[in-house]
């Protein structure tokens, strides 16, 4: 099978969508930490932890970081400039979406599980392909 194609009927895999998705958010932001502007190694930061899988592969909920401010991340001192990095309509937005179970949200966008991962690895796809721009 060629690579990238998936057997119709399976899902992709959790971890290829998680590569996919750290890949893009470091291309989509460009490869300098988002938190303290350096340009040093970065890493893919979930903004909304992964364990929500409605906003686990969406690239609205990354940031690239280097290591030391993803340390950071995690503690409520860097919510407000996580908060004024990414804007508060997108932050309000992944808050709505932590919110819902992955049932509810595919119960609210009409997909199936299945559907739901194939459209999150084309997105991160095209991104990495350099088909979409911010």
């Amino acid at each position: 099978m060629a690579k990238g194609k998936v057997k119709k009927g399976k899902l992709l895999s959790t971890g290829h969508l998680d590569n996919l998705w750290s890949e893009a958010v470091k291309i989509y932001w460009g490869r300098c930490c988002a938190l303290c502007l350096e340009s040093k190694p970065v890493e893919a930061h979930h903004i909304i932890p992964r364990r929500h899988f409605v906003t686990r592969w969406m690239i609205e909920n990354g940031l690239p970081v280097c290591h030391g401010c993803h340390a950071k991340a995690h503690g409520y001192r860097m919510v407000d400039r996580i908060k004024t990095r990414i804007g508060l309509g997108r932050w309000e937005e992944l808050c709505r979406l932590e919110g819902l179970t992955l049932k509810e949200y595919l119960a609210e966008t009409g997909q199936t599980k299945a559907e739901f991962r194939k459209e999150k690895a084309k997105e991160l796809r095209d991104i990495i392909n350099g088909n979409t721009h911010r």
